[in-house]
């Protein structure tokens, strides 16, 4: 009869390496787009792999999505849907949203220095307290957007669409409104300052002040609420 002890032997080889994917599969499996490129609305958009939601804004549709402090800074956002998104405090200084839908949206303190926004459709959003300075918005849809004041020095509004818009105590100063049609408009205590108002349509505008007028830039086309003084400088050219 063998009384020999036998060895006590270690995990082997094969035990190791099962035991190795396990772990891989718990803690290392790969995160598919298709889990993690759509959000439910009022939620947070969650990051597809390593990509930022900067990454993926071209075309995304994120009605509804909470996007606030979000970094779109310089991002190409053209033709997003984002409707009755939560934007509050997003940076999307210098983005590119030349075309995106974002009707409804709340955008409270977003900053959209330099931001594209030509042809935007900013139609019932609320930018209360937001940075538009030197932004482009030709051809953009503001109608009942709320500008609350709003900080957009320079911007280019022309060939906007501008019935019913809030731009009480907005800067306005240097901004670009040429030959706007301001029907509804409010501009109570707006800072009209070096704003180029030829040609516009201000007759049914709101909160206007002569004091705001003459700060401004108009020209006998600009059309005023009755009871201003009328300009006197000969009508500007068609801008270009």
């Amino acid at each position: 009869m063998d009384f020999r002890i036998s060895k006590v032997l270690g995990p082997r080889p094969s035990q190791i390496i099962f035991l190795s994917c396990l772990v891989a599969v718990a803690f290392c499996a790969p995160v598919t787009a298709s889990s993690t490129s759509t959000a439910s609305a009022g939620r947070l958009i969650p990051a597809v792999g390593a990509l930022p939601p900067r990454a993926l804004c071209r075309n995304a549709h994120w009605q509804g999505a909470d996007l606030s402090q979000q970094w779109f800074a310089g991002a190409d956002c053209t033709e997003a849907q984002l409707q009755g998104a939560r934007l509050n405090g997003a940076n999307f200084r210098g983005a590119i949203l030349s075309g995106a839908q974002m009707q409804d949206a709340v955008m409270w303190y977003v900053d959209l220095d330099s931001a594209h926004l030509q042809k935007a459709n900013l139609r019932g959003a609320d930018l209360a307290r937001s940075s538009l300075r030197q932004a482009s918005l030709e051809n953009a849809d503001l109608r009942r957007a709320i500008f609350k004041a709003a900080n957009l020095t320079g911007a280019n509004l022309l060939g906007a669409r501008m019935r019913d818009a809030n731009f009480t105590a907005a800067n306005l100063q240097n901004a670009t409104l040429t030959g706007l049609v301001m029907d509804g408009v409010n501009f109570t205590r707006a800072n009209l300052a070096g704003a180029d108002l030829s040609r516009t349509d201000l007759r049914h505008a709101v909160g206007l002040t002569a004091v705001q007028l003459k700060l401004a830039n108009t020209d006998s086309g600009t059309l005023l609420p009755q009871g201003l003084p009328a300009a006197l400088d000969a009508p500007s050219p068609p801008s270009r």
